[in-house]
């Protein structure tokens, strides 16, 4: 049994390769900076602009309006970032990748200060750096966190395997210093504690009970440190907290702990699954077998694996699973230094009778092993490939959606507000327009107007059109260019259009004879001086308005009206209808939009795409349906 304070022995191989003996430790990061080179093209993806915006404003130390992280170091990144970078999102991709280099260097440090040789500490920086599961934090921007977590967990678990195995009093404070950093870069980083208590417990126990005693108090800081940061997390956010799962805790752990884990990083997404995923089963398979029946001469460095994976996970494991799609993949990237271990070990077992032998000294053929790992990165460049593909053409939609926005040149005044249409969550798991529209407008559209998503669950407040003008921009996000197909306003001042080829004033009631009017149930009345008036009688019912002939030569048409909608209290929206038809009566565009049923008098402006190759003349109709309360008609522009 070894006492306490024993160096345990160091499993090393006698590799008859200087330079390899040298150099081992460069393999890993620089196999990460050339796999993950092209991340250095990408575009940001919306939950970007969140961090971007608040360090745009010269605030590295803001809080998130979300109150449930605390995480103040990455937020001081993202400040150094856009001080470096501006709005070049390849400056921020370089900070992720560099990160994920150093992460590498220091599992590969971990590795041999647990006491592995070089070679399985090579092949478990070598995993470690090319794994599939790790495009999801290296590539999206927003989870640095997991970064910057990792980072500073592993080495304040390398600074405190020095202090307690080999006595390094250096060593005890910079293990406190790098583990309060990590808590405050994710809340992931509160289980070192425990993964370095039970690392060293398993390498190296104290042999009496006063050895436990004090070995025991020196993880009270650890704990202090922990409360300190629970503090200043429930200080910062008024609580401590946190993902409301909804009372899925329990099913979500049981997941977790068991195929939720394994499976994305044994088989990184079914997308392997169908055809390099056999090749993957197949080499674990290969690799089992001959693992299978061996006489180990230590069980310890399973164990330790293992205690690393499970360890580092415990703070996330009541959390949203990983999906298929790899979206949630972040998570596990701290617990897959474990399993790179664990695969690493594996494999050097595999191919040798015994833990402590040289590649030279192999009893099986050498061609066989490199089959082996040549299948391993095989199957993991072109895991890489696939990964990357839905981040790099997420970006893409996001830049295009902003791009074609600024093209369109709105005129937006401050105050105003826009409401995105159409826009997708995400694309196969890379996050698209989840958060960040509000940041983004006010970064790249203008500063002084807000940014919606209108999703199916948002209520439309349209006392917003008191303050400014309400915009809706419309867009398609079938295609691999998103860009506006519809956008219109409502707001209460009156737009200063040029050029009016058409203009109705119906308070006078007399020009509205030049449009045909179908009525549901309900009649038309005149006011004199305030306009036309359809008096629906209360009943739930339709109506539309048909223009005369149209001429005019326009890629767009500006089709303005002012109406005013009774306020329904149980339905403030009312739906309406647009049509342009041809000379041949077919539609050349048709689209809904929003009538604010609250009361006021309210001036809109439809911006309608005119097809180049449809012919004029044209008719305009203006169709409104789910309609319970009278409509004031007052005017009618066409420019």
């Amino acid at each position: 049994m070894q006492t306490f304070n024993q160096k345990p022995p160091k499993i090393d191989l006698p590799l008859s390769n200087k330079t390899f003996a040298r150099y081992w430790w460069l393999i890993g990061p620089g196999l990460a900076l050339v796999a993950y080179f092209p991340t250095l093209v990408a575009y940001f993806t919306g939950e970007d602009f969140t961090f971007i915006y608040f360090a745009a404003q010269n605030k590295p130390f803001y809080q998130s309006a979300q109150n449930l992280f605390y995480r103040p170091i990455p937020n001081l990144f993202w400040w150094l970032d856009y001080n470096l970078w501006g709005l070049h999102a390849s400056g921020y991709h370089l900070t992720n990748l560099l990160l994920h280099g150093l992460n590498v260097i220091v599992v590969s440090w971990l590795a041999r200060q647990l006491n592995f040789s070089r070679t399985i500490a090579t092949l478990t920086a070598v995993i470690f750096a090319l794994h599939p599961i790790h495009v999801e934090p290296v590539v999206w921007l927003s989870s640095r966190p997991d970064l910057l977590a990792t980072l500073f967990f592993l080495l304040a678990l390398v600074f405190g395997l020095k202090f307690f195995e080999q006595n390094f009093l250096a060593c005890y404070p910079l293990s406190l210093l790098t583990f309060i950093i990590g808590l405050f870069c994710k809340e992931s980083a509160v289980s070192l504690p425990l993964v370095l208590f039970g690392l060293v417990v398993i390498r190296a126990r104290p042999a009496t009970l006063p050895g436990w005693f004090f070995f025991l108090l020196k993880f009270v800081p650890y704990g202090l440190l922990v409360v300190l940061y629970l503090l200043a997390r429930f200080e910062a956010l008024g609580t401590l907290g946190g993902y409301n799962n909804g009372g899925r805790d329990l099913l979500y752990i049981v997941w977790n702990a068991t195929l939720g884990l394994w499976v994305p990083l044994l088989v990184p997404g079914l997308w392997l699954g169908i055809g390099l995923g056999w090749l993957l089963l197949a080499l674990y398979g290969f690799i089992i077998g001959r693992v299978w029946g061996k006489r180990l001469t230590s069980r310890t460095n399973l164990v330790i694996a293992l205690v690393l994976v499970y360890g580092s996970f415990l703070p996330a494991i009541n959390t949203s699973p990983v999906d298929a799609d790899l979206s949630q993949s972040r998570i596990l990237y701290l617990p897959s230094v474990g399993f790179s271990l664990l695969f690493a070990y594996l494999i050097s077992l595999a191919f040798s009778p015994i833990s402590k032998v040289s590649f030279a000294d192999l009893k099986f053929p050498k061609f066989s092993f490199i089959s082996e790992i040549v299948t391993l990165s095989l199957c993991y460049i072109v895991g890489l490939i696939l990964a990357f593909y839905p981040w790099f053409q997420a970006g893409n939609l996001v830049n295009s959606t902003l791009t074609t926005l600024k093209a369109v040149n709105m005129p937006l005044r401050p105050g105003d507000s826009i409401y995105y249409e159409g826009l997708a969550d995400d694309i196969t798991g890379a996050y698209l327009w989840r958060n960040g529209l509000d940041e983004a407008t006010r970064l790249f559209i203008n500063p002084q107007v807000e940014g919606l998503h209108r999703t199916d669950d948002l209520r439309i407040d349209y006392r917003k059109a008191e303050k400014g003008n309400m915009w809706f921009v419309r867009y398609n996000s079938a295609t691999d260019l998103i860009k506006p197909e519809f956008y219109y306003k409502i707001g209460t001042s009156t737009p200063n259009l040029s050029n009016i080829l058409y203009h109705w004033d119906f308070s006078n009631c007399q020009e509205g004879a030049a449009w045909q009017w179908e009525l549901g149930e309900g009649r038309l009345n005149c006011e004199p001086g305030r306009g036309l008036v359809f008096d629906t009688q209360g009943q739930k019912t339709t109506m539309s308005i048909t223009s005369q002939p149209l001429k005019f030569e326009k890629s767009s048409l500006n089709f303005e009206f002012t109406n005013n909608v009774n306020y329904d209290f149980s339905n403030p929206l009312v739906l309406g209808q647009i049509i342009l038809k041809d000379s041949k009566g077919q539609p050349v565009f048709q689209a809904n939009f929003d009538l604010a049923a609250n009361g006021r008098t309210q001036r809109y402006l439809l911006i309608v795409p005119v097809p180049s190759e449809s012919v004029g003349p044209y008719t305009l109709t203006l169709k409104v349906t789910k309609l319970r309360n009278n409509v004031l008609w007052q005017e009618l522009k066409v420019s």
